[in-house]
């Protein structure tokens, strides 16, 4: 009878144990998760600032190619060229 008390404590024991190394396992997992959530927050946010800045700059080639075709048919690509070099200093 007693032995049968002592090994049903031990095994409550051994199952705590378990549950307790279980908690912490999914602690860190979630950890993780949120670690990984942040990033990808980050990653995205600069992804819409790269986007937005190439919007910006192929709106200003629009409005300036429509603004100048006549008046640069024949030195466009390069004209084009330095204007984008200039505003990717």
């Amino acid at each position: 009878m007693l032995r049968q008390c002592l090994a049903g404590a031990r095994h409550r024991i051994v199952v705590a144990r378990h549950r307790s190394t279980v908690a912490r396992h999914r602690i860190a997992v979630a950890r993780q998760t949120l670690t990984v959530a942040r990033h990808r927050i980050a990653v995205a946010r600069q992804t819409l600032t790269v986007a937005r800045q190439t919007l910006t700059v192929a709106q200003q080639l629009v409005g300036l190619s429509s603004m100048r075709r006549a008046t640069l048919k024949h030195s466009k690509y390069s004209y084009n060229a330095t204007f984008i070099q200039e505003h990717l200093d």
